[in-house]
């Protein structure tokens, strides 16, 4: 089974207690944001403060990203800062184009190439949210680097006028999610508002709908919050006991030359073999704080 990063939460920049809390939190990712969370008066600051933190964050063997601004003034100074040993990628916003991703290919390159760092190194993802990148999703197929989308959900039901329920979400999530698989990447986000961090029993019917749409990965702003996503990783243990089971009657079934068995009155073939596979790697995934590299 493949280990996959299921979980990256955000931690604030300039908050030393909590970046150096990070690696308790059951994450299998932090994202340091340059984006919304920072005003325009502490851009810079925020940036200077790039090394400090994301050296603590390696230290504890934390996979660390930076969201970086999309305006055209900032995105450059944000992916040179960015370009560090200790950064595994960086998540820019508002992308509509391939073109403002090959970009950041070549901006990335040049950094890389300047302080002696291997080609291709740092991993993009990239956050569709608005209505022209949800529509964009399957023309980025190929791009360097690219190792994820992700739907955004506050800045898309702002763009409609609406509120990024679940109900506004099903469609733009599960579209993101489908191009993302088609081309080989992993599908980000959240069917719902990340935003409200204290009406956990909400956010958690959120998360269930995500992982549902096929969204593998939830950004999270709050510990409480991965706390959720792992419940909800959590198979039954009856449905794992089945999956595990079933995975294991499935090989066997194969070595022996059958195509199909039937097991506790349902058929076992291929698809369902996936599907149990899947079931498992969840188990897996639900306790597991070391992510994989992106293709």
């Amino acid at each position: 089974m493949s280990r996959r990063r299921r979980v990256l939460l955000f931690v604030p920049v300039f908050t030393d207690r909590f970046l150096a809390k990070a690696h308790e939190r059951k994450a299998d990712g932090i994202i340091l944001d340059l984006e919304d969370a920072i005003a325009p008066s502490l851009k810079q600051e925020a940036r200077e403060k790039l090394a400090t933190a994301a050296g603590t964050l390696a230290t504890n063997r934390l996979e660390v990203w930076v969201r970086v601004n999309h305006l055209a003034e900032l995105l450059e100074a944000d992916l040179s800062a960015s370009v560090l040993p200790g950064v595994y990628g960086v998540i820019v916003p508002k992308v509509e184009s391939r073109a403002e991703l090959e970009a950041v290919d070549r901006h990335l390159t040049r950094f890389e190439q300047e302080r002696g760092l291997a080609a291709g190194r740092i991993k993009v993802a990239a956050i569709l949210e608005t209505p022209a990148g949800i529509l964009a999703a399957p023309s980025f197929a190929g791009v360097p680097r690219l190792c994820a989308l992700t739907v955004g959900a506050e800045d898309l039901a702002a763009a409609f006028g609406v509120l990024p329920t679940g109900a506004f979400m099903r469609w733009p999530a599960q579209f993101v999610a489908t191009a993302a698989v088609a081309q080989g990447l992993e599908a980000w986000g959240l069917a719902g508002s990340v935003a409200n961090f204290s009406r956990l029993p909400q956010y958690e019917r959120s998360v269930r709908l995500s992982f549902a749409l096929g969204l593998s990965t939830i950004l999270c702003i709050h510990p409480a919050q991965v706390t959720i996503v792992r419940k909800v990783l959590t198979p039954h243990p009856k449905t794992l006991a089945w999956a595990r089971e079933a995975v294991s009657r499935y090989e066997a079934s194969l070595q022996r030359g059958e195509g199909s068995i039937a097991f506790e009155g349902e058929m076992i073939d291929a698809p369902v073999y996936a599907q149990a596979k899947h079931i498992v790697a969840r188990a897996s995934d639900a306790g597991m704080l070391d992510a994989p590299e992106c293709a």
